[in-house]
């Protein structure tokens, strides 16, 4: 009967391939380059007595390095020495962002790697791709190098804004006229929804003329004589004005607007600036959308071109394990939540995270279950710049919630409105205490829900966080061989959004408690409804 049991077990664990929650990462010099590596691995194993003769069954995925390319990429070595093993698993674990969830749908959890930038200057962040069979070393790692950033940021501005590829901005294709007057300026030069709206702002205040960007052209030959420093209104990241610089530098900036006589230049629209697999996927991702809820359940020819583009952004090896394969569960092993049956996991959009991020060691001041908890409430959602924000939680009131499209999870760039939730305490059951975030129909991932709550795992107390919902980019695509490349799209703009969003607001309440041992100053307050304005890059205006 023993020997049922451990066969039991072990066909349970067999088949659950994939990361966990249980890996960390380690840094170190694993070779004779000079260059920072890193080795992940997973501390945990089951072992099982038997006799005399344990049994033990291993982590799911084994361990591995990422040896440093000196480029910002990494190569994946699954084959670690035995004379290195010691001094790999005694090395330092890494300060980074790590998120579980199966982002290449395949049907088993990946391992994303961020904020590797902190770490060694100019690497970029990884996502590490699980063997479909347990216990094997990963197949392959992808860089989030400037394609695949570019390629992921141009469609979720559109999702966030349908006309983001509609909307292309002037470009001067003569030469620089003496007669340009200078209007304002973009911060990013690869900004260019500001650069439009900056556009738009300049036809608006001088009708008849026209209005374009250039790269700098020094402004002091113009006909504008300002030179480099001039008196400027700026603009944060939501077109919203912070001030007046009355010498602001603006020659540090490469993308600048100007006013000309019509006649005088020749403009064009840009639309070089898109990435143009980004423009394909949105045409096809819209063409699917237009026809809900009567998709064509056989339209190869946009499978084909999706699994194209994405074998081009993700790399052929991702696209051959992906191919056919559906995940509907990107999540650990819990007792559901309230609300989580409401979301059919067979729809194809269908998301599901779980993020688990250690606070304090139990036994610390101010590390127990009550005192976070009152802390949780400043933390329940990515507000502006991931600031703590106390909020009712009461049902009624929406609260507004910011992303990034900025690549990392720095917590100065969640600016960009994503759309209101409204919040729940969930009063009873097993996750009595947790707080959960539901989405209204301005959010960008609707219908969805994310659950907030305090966790005890070994000797210490985690946030975690479950997000399960299904994107409203589509009703349903009932085709088999749509599947798996629409859940690579919107699986990965469900990471962006979801688990990347709140492990970056994790970090903060990290923080916070570590500033705050003995939990919040003041009782929870009302937080203000602020107003729903369009995305916008950090730019500057003429006075």
């Amino acid at each position: 009967m023993a020997w049922l049991s451990v066969a039991l077990l072990w066909n349970s664990l067999a088949h659950s391939a994939g990361f966990d929650s249980t890996f960390e990462v380690r840094i170190g010099y694993y070779n004779a380059d000079g260059l920072l590596d890193l080795h992940v691995s997973s501390p945990r194993s089951v072992v099982i007595p038997m006799d005399d003769v344990p049994i033990v069954i291993p982590p799911p995925v084994a361990e591995f390095i990422l040896s440093n390319n000196g480029d910002g990429t990494f190569a994946l070595v699954t084959q670690i020495p035995a004379a290195i093993r010691g001094t790999i698993r005694n090395s330092p674990v890494a300060d980074v962002d790590l998120s579980v969830r199966d982002v290449d749908a395949n049907g088993f959890d990946d391992l994303a790697i961020g904020g590797l930038q902190d770490l060694i200057p100019g690497a970029m962040d990884q996502i590490v791709h699980a063997s479909p069979r347990r216990g094997r070393a990963p197949f392959h790692v992808t860089a989030k190098n400037s394609k695949f950033e570019k390629y992921h940021g141009d469609l979720m501005r559109w999702m966030l804004d349908p006309q983001y590829f509609v909307n292309v901005p002037l470009k001067l294709k003569s030469t620089q006229p003496a007669s340009a007057l200078w209007f304002g300026f973009v911060v990013d030069s690869t900004d260019y929804s500001s650069a439009f709206w900056l556009i738009e702002r300049c036809e608006a205040r001088y009708p008849g003329r026209s209005c374009g960007y250039a790269f700098l052209d020094p402004v002091a030959t113009s006909a504008d004589p300002g030179g480099c420093t001039r008196s400027v209104t700026v603009y944060d990241s939501n077109n919203q004005p912070i001030g007046t610089d009355p010498a602001h530098n603006v020659c540090q900036y490469d993308l600048h607007v100007y006013v000309y006589i019509p006649g005088t230049v020749t403009l064009e629209a840009d639309t070089s600036i898109y990435d143009t697999d980004a423009r394909e996927t949105a045409e096809v991702l819209q063409r699917l959308k237009d026809g809900c809820p009567d998709v064509p359940l056989n339209d190869l020819g946009a499978a084909t071109q999706l699994e194209r583009i994405l074998a081009r952004v993700w790399g052929q090896a991702v696209i051959d394990q992906a191919r056919g394969v559906v995940n509907v569960d990107n999540s650990e092993s819990h007792p559901p939540f309230p609300g989580d049956g409401a979301f059919d996991p067979s729809a194809d959009t269908y998301h599901h995270y779980d993020v688990t991020t250690p606070l304090c060691a139990m036994g610390a001041l101010g590390c127990d279950t009550s005192t976070l908890r009152a802390t949780l409430r400043y933390f329940t959602y990515p507000s502006y710049k991931l600031q703590p924000t106390p909020t009712r939680v009461d049902g009624v009131e929406e609260v507004l919630v910011r992303i990034t499209l900025v690549p990392g999870n720095f917590a100065r760039y969640y600016t960009v409105p994503g759309g209101y939730v409204t919040q729940r305490k969930v009063e009873t059951g097993f996750w009595q205490g947790a707080v959960q975030n539901v989405t209204r129909p301005t959010h960008v991932v609707y219908p969805g829900t994310i659950s907030r709550t305090i966790i005890q795992r070994g000797g210490t107390l985690n946030v975690f966080t479950h997000g399960i919902g299904i994107n409203r980019l589509f009703c349903s695509v009932n085709s088999t061989a749509l599947e798996p490349w629409v859940q690579m799209i919107m699986g990965f703009s469900n990471d962006v959004f979801g688990a990347a969003a709140f492990r970056a607001l994790d970090k903060e309440m990290k923080k916070y408690v570590l500033s705050h041992p003995l939990g919040p100053p003041q009782p929870a307050g009302v937080a203000q409804k602020p107003a729903f304005t369009p995305p916008m890059g950090a730019i500057g205006e003429a006075t």
